[in-house]
C-alpha cells in the first residue's frame, strides 16, 4: 500500500433506532471507493490500515483516553 501524508473521507455514520449498533460508510471524494461497516471496530480497523497505524484493541484507545 503506498502511503499518503493526507487523506480525505466522506464519513457517514447512523444506526436504525436508539437500540441498533453503530454503522458507517467512508467514501474516497477523489476516487469515488466506498467501504461499508456494521461496527465502529471494523471502522477503525479499516483506519487502522490506511493510516498504517498499529493495531489497538477498544480496551487500550479507552484507557489510554483516561
Amino acid at each position: 500500500m503506498q502511503l499518503s501524508n493526507y487523506h480525505a473521507f466522506l464519513l457517514r455514520i447512523w444506526r436504525e433506532d436508539g437500540r441498533a449498533p453503530w454503522r458507517a460508510a467512508v467514501e474516497n471524494p477523489h476516487t469515488g471507493e466506498k467501504h461499508t461497516f456494521t461496527s465502529p471496530e471494523q471502522f477503525w480497523a479499516y483506519l487502522q490500515a490506511q493510516l498504517d497505524l498499529p493495531e489497538t484493541t477498544t480496551q487500550q484507545r479507552a484507557e489510554d483516553d483516561y
